[in-house]
């Protein structure tokens, strides 16, 4: 696909949980404040999910989630998030629409299980 890498180098980063919603990638409490920059933004990534999240975390981690990942709000913080924390893919069982959706429109893109020959990149 054109303007994204022809394959993802990185460690696999697994968050074993399904149903995975926005609030568990970037917390509501961030999400309308006007002094987050995107080294903020990525800071606080995934800290509802796990507070330790960032001891595990190295920069370029692909992370592998579970099922309807990104559920909840279509809140674009999430995965604008994910893109300032580095992470260049997000691989899961499924993701919902609004989801989907809102990938789409910050520039980033995720993979379902079924399509493994796409490939998948936060640009």
């Amino acid at each position: 696909m054109e303007g994204f890498p022809s394959s993802v180098h990185g460690r696999v980063l697994f968050i074993d949980k399904d149903n995975l919603n926005t609030d568990g990638i970037y917390g509501s409490k961030h999400t309308y404040r006007d002094d987050m920059t995107p080294e903020a933004m990525a800071a606080v990534t995934f800290e509802n999910y796990d507070p330790n999240f960032n001891t595990l975390y190295q920069k370029g981690d692909v992370v592998v989630g579970g099922l309807n990942f990104g559920s909840g709000s279509s809140r674009e913080q999430a995965a604008t998030a994910l893109k300032f924390k580095g992470i260049p893919c997000v691989i899961a069982g499924s993701f919902p629409k609004p989801t989907s959706a809102t990938h789409s429109i910050t520039g980033s893109s995720s993979s379902n299980a079924q399509s493994w020959s796409r490939t998948c990149a936060i640009r």
